[in-house]
């Protein structure tokens, strides 16, 4: 169930961080594509919930505990790729760069996305953007409540 609402989320962050990028350079009408950037960013921010249910559901309970500690100590490896994109950052807003752009940030950030989200299709398969099981349940609740 959590499989489609994980590539849905990470993939409407991914076009949120590219509007993101976009409201960062000189084109014109920057400030509109930063405002829905934040929308879809904030549509999106589900998965991150979700990122951690498939995974540590995968476990006994007494277990889900000690998943959740590994999955924290794996999130530092995100400073693997932090440093040299803060590097980017900093040489695109300085004196010697030939262009620039502070949303480059956005846009390396919308790459990572990207990669995560073609690895995760590639791994479950196109079954990961399927929804109707959760319309489903979602109908099956509402009738459940009006009744």
């Amino acid at each position: 169930d959590d499989l489609c609402l994980y590539t849905i989320g990470a993939i409407s962050t991914s076009i949120g961080l590219m509007l993101l990028a976009i409201s960062g350079s000189h084109i014109d009408g920057n400030f509109v594509c930063g405002i829905f950037g934040i929308l879809f960013i904030a549509f999106g921010g589900f998965y991150f919930a979700t990122v951690q249910s498939l995974i540590t559901k995968q476990y006994e309970e007494h277990r889900q505990g000690e998943v959740a500690g590994v999955l924290s100590q794996t999130a530092q490896l995100t400073n693997v790729v932090s440093y040299p994109t803060s590097l980017l950052f900093s040489y695109m807003i300085s004196s010697d760069s030939q262009i620039y752009w502070p949303g480059v940030i956005y846009f390396l950030a919308s790459i990572y996305h990207i990669v995560g989200i073609s690895l995760h299709i590639h791994s479950h398969g196109p079954s990961s953007l399927n929804l109707s099981k959760r319309s489903e349940e979602l109908l099956q609740f509402v009738a459940k409540n009006d009744q």
